[in-house]
């Protein structure tokens, strides 16, 4: 569908029924048809997933939930849809429809946020991915009912959220390299871990926002908004450096991620598979949260020595150690390293069988590189508009994104339980000539 013409009227606006308080952007008001979705018991789930997965392990204040980052989402989706309304980008009667769209884009999360998504991309690819099951919620469960009921359209929904929607703009104010998910997490994950590297300027790159005329789809920035962006764009890399990419953090992750794992190679009850869980009805889908997980992982009776410890571990906070790490910036999308040999199982075995340390016990971990500034998709790239022209950030060379443009962060690094460090310090050494830092 494309954007309506500049002549034509807003059809209707919105009444809000009520107002909540929230801890970042203050009181946010919530339609008839929203608070209808927010009370159904597949949206209050949301509550019981933690936006950070395991991150309070190491920020006790990141606690925060899905529930509040949807919310917020929405919020920012408001504020934006009426800046570009102002421009006539956007017609008013969008607007409900992106406002449930950003509600509902994180609806499918599964618990611990993206460190089950992990495992289940690993298993089933991009199926596995978070937004799939969002799009079989808005479709499947009561939420579907709660929108038709209120004159709207669940497929529309849907497809704004996994971005197949034929408005381009439509999906790219929800996913792109500025989007109303990225501000809000940003902020919010800034705000509730305490560090400072994620706190921008949100109302000025709101207030600076425009579209690319010329395709009325890609979202750019006026020229004098051009700082404020490239400090959300280098506040976001810091924040993967400092929180997202934590060296502890990352450790309890791989420890929850392998015990996902082992319990569904296991067909344990607690951990379904992605194929059980787009069965389940609104009510089990409901219960499948943090706690409900974290509750039959705790009561995990199998035969699997290796998983009992590794649950105890984690429940005592105790995290596997880091034995090597090699972070750093390269300017490729492939890093080429030695480091890469110990994906191959072969050379993870032979490692085991030097140290001694069992094969289960040696964790790689390798989470995607961190694209310093900016993806490298031109239909989701950052615009600048400077006299009536158009053209992606990264190709202004006055700007520090240019400069930046190719690097990606990496963050390769291996762990083991405590005791087993130092055979792996001296195995990596005389197996492969890798000094551990």
């Amino acid at each position: 569908m494309s954007v309506p013409s500049a002549q034509e009227k807003p059809s209707k606006t919105l009444d809000f029924e009520k107002q909540v308080y929230d801890s970042v952007h203050g009181y946010i008001g919530i339609t008839e048809v929203e608070r209808a979705i927010i009370d159904t018991s597949v949206f209050q789930r949301l509550r019981r997933i933690r936006q950070l997965g395991l991150s309070d392990f190491v920020y006790p204040g990141a606690t925060h939930s899905r529930f509040a980052h949807s919310i917020g989402s929405m919020f920012v989706m408001d504020k934006i849809a009426h800046r570009l309304i102002e421009d006539e980008f956007l017609q008013e009667n969008d607007l409900q429809d992106l406002r449930l769209a950003a509600l509902l884009h994180d609806v499918g999360h599964f618990p611990f946020s993206h460190l089950v998504e992990n495992v289940m991309k690993k298993r089933h690819g991009d199926q596995g991915k978070h937004e799939k099951l969002s799009s079989h919620i808005i479709k499947k469960t009561e939420i579907k009912e709660k929108i038709m009921n209120a004159g709207y359209d669940s497929e529309k929904i849907s497809a704004i959220v996994e971005r197949r929607h034929e408005n381009k703009l439509f999906s790219y104010l929800l996913s792109s390299d500025l989007d109303v998910d990225r501000i809000d997490y940003l902020i919010r994950d800034a705000h509730h871990t305490g560090v400072a590297y994620g706190f921008v300027d949100v109302d000025r790159l709101i207030r600076t926002m425009t579209v690319n005329k010329k395709t009325r789809a890609q979202l750019a920035i006026a020229q004098k908004g051009r700082q404020a962006i490239e400090n959300f764009l280098i506040g976001r890399y810091h924040m993967y450096q400092s929180v997202y990419y934590h060296k502890t953090t990352m450790a309890f992750e791989l420890m929850m991620e392998k015990i996902y794992d082992g319990l569904l190679e296991e067909k344990f009850d607690g951990a379904p598979d992605l194929k059980d869980i787009l069965k389940f009805d609104q009510n089990d889908l409901a219960k499948y949260d943090d706690f409900s997980v974290w509750h039959q992982m705790i009561n995990y009776d199998g035969d699997s020595g290796f998983l009992k410890e590794l649950i105890k571990m984690l429940t005592e906070r105790q995290p596997i150690k880091l034995v090597y790490q090699e972070p750093s910036l390269a300017m490729s999308k492939e890093k080429s390293s030695i480091w890469r040999v110990l994906l191959v199982p072969r050379q993870k075995k032979m490692l085991s069988q030097d140290s001694g340390v069992e094969e289960e016990w040696i964790f790689v971990s390798e989470p995607p590189p961190v694209e310093l500034i900016i993806s490298g998709e031109k239909e989701t790239a950052i615009y600048v508009e400077r006299d009536g022209d158009y053209s992606p950030l990264v190709d202004d060379d006055t700007s520090i994104a240019h400069h930046l443009k190719d690097f990606r962060y990496f963050t390769p690094r291996l762990y083991t339980k405590k005791q087993y460090v130092e055979n792996l310090k001296k195995s990596l050494k005389s197996c492969l000539d890798l000094n551990s830092s």
